[in-house]
């Protein structure tokens, strides 16, 4: 079997990242106005702290994704270990730049995901703005060709995927 690019795995990643608290939004939003007529489904506990944690939470993934997981630096392998064939990609740029897309959008998706919660908890939809917050960083996580070079830390369009606008 072909290796597929990694590009293109991440990529797909990414999607899978994205699609995730999007489809826990609607099953929300269907339980919430619904099934509840707007009302949370938990007990309304201090709201405004429920609601500023959580926007407190989506500013820190947020800005971890962008400040820290893009540039982070990835273990080597000691020298004459042996790789396992089971490994993804081999060791290199390319492979750096999955794993932080991953952590990065991860952090993201924490950020979205704890807002949901949120959300169902009081039924407010203003607890829906860090939601809003994390998602939309999220998508801005696209490897499109500056945030791949940005990842790899090679200059853009060193290896550029005609079949990936970005």
């Amino acid at each position: 079997m072909a290796q597929q690019s990694p590009r293109v795995v991440a990529t797909i990643i990414w999607a899978a990242l994205l699609a995730g608290p999007t489809v826990f939004l609607g099953v929300a939003l269907f339980l919430v106005f619904g099934l509840r007529g707007g009302a949370g489904l938990g007990a309304p506990l201090a709201e405004p702290a429920l609601i500023g944690g959580s926007l407190a939470l989506s500013i820190v993934t947020v800005a971890l994704s962008w400040l820290w997981a893009v540039r982070m630096r990835i273990a080597r392998p000691a020298q004459g270990a042996p790789r396992s064939p089971a490994a993804g990609f081999p060791p290199g740029p390319e492979a750096d730049a999955v794993a932080r897309l991953v952590v990065a959008c991860a952090l993201c998706e924490g950020g979205a995901l704890a807002a949901i919660i949120v959300f169902l908890q009081t039924g407010k939809a203003l607890a829906l703005a860090p939601y809003a917050l994390s998602w939309l960083a999220l998508a801005a996580h696209f490897p499109g060709d500056r945030h791949w070079a940005q990842l790899t830390g090679l200059p853009a369009g060193a290896a550029r995927n005609p079949m990936i606008r970005g």
